[in-house]
């Protein structure tokens, strides 16, 4: 995997009861990527959590799960 920022998106949203986040990787700043994904979303994209990794055999796959395990509700996912 290459050097990026591995983060946490909060949409402000919840689907059928459920909290709402996207994990994901990018290799450009993660304020960039809220930017792109919030379009459309009313209140825009907050950055829940990110972490810069040089490299990494973790995946965003992965992530999810740590994610999903680690919360005190729900999580429905949107993708990589």
């Amino acid at each position: 995997m290459t050097a990026g920022w591995i983060y946490v998106l909060d949409p402000h949203m919840t689907v059928n009861g459920r909290t709402v986040v996207k994990v994901g990787f990018t290799t450009r700043t993660v304020e960039q990527r809220a930017r792109e994904l919030g379009t459309g979303i009313p209140r825009g994209m907050s950055i829940a959590y990110k972490r810069f990794r040089r490299k990494s055999g973790v995946g965003t796959r992965q992530w999810q799960v740590f994610v999903t395990r680690s919360c005190s509700e729900p999580l429905e996912m949107l993708g990589e």
